[in-house]
């Protein structure tokens, strides 16, 4: 809100004017209210200035705090994105690569799938049968990298002459008999 001055005019003083009272007078005191309007107006000035450099230097903190935070995650953003090209790399390298399934990992497959079945047939209580032992053959190439492993091969490679065989037989287990060491010496 700014204030509107209103301008003063001493107007033309003359020897005349001067010896006249009551325009000296007049003059004074039209002198005296625009100094203390134009006073008024300073202080409302000053004190708007004052409240701008406080809103300033709150505005200059915050700058300053938001540009360290910018700093922060434009390192995160960095970070992340090297990461995110090194998974892409990873998950271009999964494509390429076969399936791979270790030989005991596969056997070990197998019997849990065995036993689930066993198990379910035997918590039911109800007919059917009880699997005691499966012939598996598998057809797929064989790597020896490391260790002996089956790879998924791709179905171009999956003619008759181009893959592995491997077979192998889950039998039932024997039940042991445990003896007593007494018995024996007996």
């Amino acid at each position: 809100m700014a204030t509107r001055f209103v301008p003063f005019d001493p107007g033309t003083i003359t020897d005349a004017n001067i010896r006249n009272v009551d325009f000296v007078r007049g003059k004074f005191n039209e002198a005296v209210q625009a100094v203390a309007v134009r006073d008024t107006e300073i202080q409302r000035l000053g004190d708007t200035n004052t409240e701008l450099q406080k809103q300033l230097a709150t505005a200059t903190q915050t700058v300053v705090s938001r540009d360290a935070e910018l700093g922060g995650l434009r390192k995160e953003l960095a970070v992340q994105a090297e990461r995110n090209v090194r998974l892409a790399a990873e998950l271009e390298q999964m494509k390429n690569q076969t399936a791979k399934i270790g030989i005991q990992d596969l056997v070990s497959q197998v019997k849990l799938g065995i036993d689930r079945v066993n198990t379910e047939v035997i918590a039911k209580k109800a007919p059917g049968m009880l699997v005691e032992g499966v012939e598996v053959e598998v057809r797929g190439g064989i790597d020896v990298k490391d260790g002996l492993q089956i790879t998924q091969l791709p179905a171009s490679a999956l003619a008759e002459h181009s893959v592995s065989v491997l077979r192998f037989q889950l039998r039932p287990s024997s039940p042991l008999k445990i003896v007593d060491e007494s018995d024996d010496r007996a």
